[in-house]
């Protein structure tokens, strides 16, 4: 096909891709979430605690449909579903604000950001302080995740923020850091928003998650050897 002019050679088009389905909720512990993410030794499931399967499940994408379409479709799916409101409705999407600020306007549901997006975010960042692949960058990763999963997410972003100011950190590594911390300052917003003061207090949560984050290094293979483990510092720094 010859191409008009104006248009490119090996010109990408991205397809907007959504999925509807139903089931059942299945509620698990940030120590069960990192389990199930980290190379670590997993506990035996419990009778019962295996993930419900999606039912009725609806995939679709589109490349000549905008997001907005392909949204509207998924609204009107959701409606003949559940036509009387009276199941939980959540969104999942990835990290691009102006899709969620879409589908939270669109759909009036519980947004929800993929974590495994975050986690790509997260080692970009462990690899700039570590080594890639070492023992050293996979605990920091896991601690920055169990803070993100306790809720303390503003203090992931203070914490990439204060790095670069103390380690003087310029260039390449200086604008990685910085664009990281910028793509979860809108998730710090919104979890900053969602805290109720019925929760369990920052200090509380602070504790829970430290305990949580030893219990669960100590079963990575590599630490099997090690008197002690790099543990991360009262404040957000990354290990040293």
């Amino acid at each position: 096909m010859r191409l008009t002019q104006g248009q490119k050679a090996n010109c990408k088009r991205r397809a907007t891709v959504a999925t509807v389905f139903t089931r059942a909720p299945w509620v698990r512990t940030p120590e069960q979430v990192a389990e199930s993410l980290f190379r670590i030794q997993r506990h035996a499931a419990a009778d019962g605690q295996n993930p419900p399967h999606p039912e009725s499940q609806r995939v679709g994408a589109s490349l000549l449909q905008g997001k907005t379409a392909v949204i509207q479709e998924v609204a009107q799916e959701m409606q003949r579903r559940d036509p009387k409101g009276i199941k939980t409705r959540v969104a999942l999407t990835d990290g691009d604000r102006a899709l969620q600020i879409l589908v939270e306007g669109t759909l009036r549901v519980r947004l929800l950001l993929d974590l495994l997006h975050v986690l790509e975010k997260l080692w970009k960042a462990a690899y700039v302080f570590h080594a890639e692949g070492s023992l050293e960058a996979e605990l920091w990763v896991l601690d920055r995740t169990l803070r993100i999963l306790f809720g303390e997410v503003s203090q992931v972003v203070k914490g990439i923020r204060q790095s670069v100011t103390k380690r003087r950190l310029f260039g390449a590594k200086r604008k990685t850091l910085c664009g990281i911390a910028d793509s979860l300052h809108p998730i710090a917003l919104v979890c900053a928003m969602t805290n109720t003061s019925a929760g369990p207090s920052p200090v509380a949560r602070s504790r829970a998650r430290a305990r949580t984050s030893s219990r669960i290094a100590w079963s990575v293979p590599e630490c099997a050897g090690l008197r002690r483990w790099p543990r991360p510092s009262s404040n957000s720094e990354p290990y040293t």
